[in-house]
């Protein structure tokens, strides 16, 4: 109902939508009588897929209504960026990725009794996944991650990371730029941002992400999980990430760089880094990570 809303009263009145569709129905469809008869015997489960399609209403309907962490969750007041995991609060259960993410659940006052450590169910079919592309020398990726509420940081970024890009072209001309798009996502500002730092070797995809993990040289994103996902492919990844805010936990546990430097980021492009892979600081945040059946049968023996 929300994406049939004309894109430009969207945006300007996102909060307004937001504060009703996601907090206000709830408590307004808990004084309907019907509604006030929980629907038993039925479990509702919602994925990251469908974070912003099934408003919260549901969980003043469902009794068994339950969440998966979907994205970054950060430490509070750490950082502008906002709270990409932090949904939602009506839930049953929670189930999260690690005991770092758990942290910052509790963190923000909800109980610890409702928040099961299961690991990520997103990444099942990376583990069973057979390596299909060879490396392509000078491929660049971008992963976009210009999230609802944040995109004035997702500019900047972006822009920051394209004058790097043409610093590094300057110096070596066989680099192309591959910019890996979001579903739903406004590509205009990319594009526009492209025509102003004279970057024409670009092409803009909807392909499979894995697949252009594995083609890419060096990975770029800002703050998307799939940072996550190139690191478990054993690929070169950098976060393009301000330096002078508060570090950014989990890739600083982790070992990725990070930076907002252009001529870091050009030097990054030419010279990819290896960033040695640490298992057990891995599992902090992904715990079994390396057994995903594992995290079903976790889920599957809280669904009750």
């Amino acid at each position: 109902m929300f994406y049939k809303i004309p894109y430009k009263i969207r945006e300007k009145y996102r909060e307004i939508f937001t504060y009703y569709l996601f907090y206000r129905l709830p408590f307004l469809f808990s004084y309907i009588p019907f509604l006030k008869r929980k629907l038993k015997g039925f479990n509702c489960f919602i994925t990251k897929d469908y974070v912003t399609k099934i408003p919260l209403l549901l969980s003043s309907i469902v009794e068994n209504f339950y969440g998966v962490q979907h994205g970054h969750l950060w430490k509070e007041k750490s950082t502008p960026m906002g709270d990409l995991g932090f949904f939602p609060l009506y839930v049953k259960k929670i189930f999260v990725w690690g005991e770092e993410f758990k942290k910052r659940f509790i963190e923000r006052k909800i109980e610890e009794e409702r928040i099961i450590v299961s690991g990520s169910p997103f990444y099942v079919n990376l583990f069973k996944r057979k390596k299909r592309f060879e490396k392509i020398k000078g491929r660049v990726l971008w992963i976009t991650q210009q999230s609802k509420g944040v995109e004035d940081e997702g500019i900047y970024i972006f822009s920051r990371f394209l004058q790097g890009f043409k610093m590094a072209f300057s110096k070596k001309e066989n680099l192309f730029l591959i910019i890996k798009r979001r579903e739903r996502e406004n590509i205009k500002i990319y594009k526009f941002l492209l025509k102003k730092f004279g970057i024409k070797n670009f092409r803009i995809i909807k392909e499979n992400l894995w697949d252009e993990i594995e083609k890419a040289e060096v990975i770029f994103s800002s703050f998307s999980t799939a940072i996550y996902e190139a690191l478990l492919l054993n690929k070169s990844v950098i976060c393009v990430f301000p330096e002078d805010l508060p570090s950014p936990f989990p890739y600083e546990i982790l070992g990725i760089p990070y930076t907002d430097d252009p001529k870091k980021i050009s030097h990054y492009i030419l010279n990819p880094p290896e960033i040695k892979f640490n298992k057990e600081k891995f599992k902090l945040f992904f715990e079994n990570y390396d057994n995903p059946d594992i995290v079903f049968m976790k889920i599957e023996e809280h669904l009750k």
